[in-house]
């Protein structure tokens, strides 16, 4: 179904998707490169993030959400805790496969920090999606102990910065946690009523397919008594692309997890005696990454191309990195 603002749909909606997907082949491309190539990017991408924070609060630069003078943005995005969390997880997974290409202490000293700048950043979806994220992870990692003892450290800093700005967070969560803010009374929250309300009243082909996709704005106004974009990502989709847009988008994450599984089988079937805790990790990282970025939807982040591009272009790596360890290391029939 095509919407009455046909830009509006192709540019904010279709084109986003469309580019952040093809970062997926990039990235299993990429991963034929050196094994820290893409590392080393995060790195620099982490410490950018969190210099642009530190400057903002010195010079209190950009704006300060939920509670002025408190906490300054600077030049980043909304997007910029869920990338900071995306990276914790990506610190990780380098930990556990020693390809750390700087020292453990710096890796857990940024960790640290970024936990505290998600934290203080109030943003409920990377706080959630980096549990959930680090609680897959820690499922499938083949070395839980390891992780457990750098989490220990890691929380450690995250309490030694805490105690220091721990009135700061105070007054960010308090300002958070108003009864403007309490969930019944959250835009995200109500969007969901109203787009069922509204769904109600759709024929069966817009129910299946879609209405006014990545166009809600002119739908939502009705409700909220003003042009609002849906931001929760399943409402955008159901809504939007229909039943049948919110399975392909699911089935995506669906097929991508199985095709990691399948390719981490065919490595324990074939008894390789080599290259487990690469192919381990490796499956651990693109499982954990999956499971943040499906638990970020429920606050909303399908419009967010940098953090889209970061998530999808690592995971091609990381599916990557297991491919092409197993092919360079026995010729085996690879299902693709």
């Amino acid at each position: 179904m095509l919407a009455s603002n046909l830009m509006e749909s192709i540019f904010d909606g279709f084109m986003k998707i469309a580019i952040s997907l093809i970062m997926i082949p990039i990235g299993f491309k990429v991963a034929q490169l050196d094994k820290n190539t893409m590392i080393k990017g995060v790195y620099w991408m982490v410490i950018a993030l969190l210099l642009n924070y530190g400057v903002s609060q010195f010079f209190k630069l950009g704006v300060s959400v939920y509670s002025e003078d408190s906490f300054y943005k600077g030049g980043a995005t909304a997007s910029a805790p869920i990338i900071l969390s995306m990276s914790i997880l990506i610190f990780f997974s380098a930990f556990n496969s020693n390809q750390l290409p700087y020292s453990k202490i710096f890796t857990i000293i940024l960790s640290s920090i970024s936990i505290f700048i998600i934290i203080l950043s109030v943003k409920r979806g990377a706080i959630f999606g980096l549990a959930a994220g680090l609680a897959v992870y820690f499922i499938f990692t083949s070395k839980k102990l390891n992780s457990s003892f750098r989490l220990v450290l890691i929380a450690l800093g995250f309490i030694a910065i805490f105690s220091e700005y721990s009135s700061v967070i105070q007054k960010r969560v308090d300002a958070r946690t108003t009864e403007k803010n309490e969930i019944q009374n959250e835009n995200r929250y109500r969007e969901v009523f109203y787009m069922l309300e509204e769904m109600e009243n759709l024929s069966i082909s817009q129910i299946l397919f879609g209405y006014e996709p990545f166009n809600s704005s002119k739908i939502m106004a009705k409700y909220f008594g003003r042009p609002r974009q849906l931001h929760v990502d399943y409402t955008i989709l159901l809504l939007g692309t229909g039943v049948i847009g919110l399975l392909i988008y699911l089935g995506l994450f669906w097929n991508i997890f199985r095709y990691s599984q399948r390719l981490k089988s065919l490595f324990i079937q074939n008894q390789l005696l080599s290259g487990r805790l690469e192919v381990f990790e490796n499956f651990a990282l693109t499982s954990s990454l999956i499971v943040l970025s499906l638990t970020m939807s429920f606050s909303g982040g399908i419009q967010f191309i940098s953090y889209r591009i970061i998530l999808f272009l690592y995971i091609g790596y990381s599916i990557g990195r297991i491919f092409f360890w197993i092919n360079n290391r026995k010729r085996i029939h690879i299902p693709t």
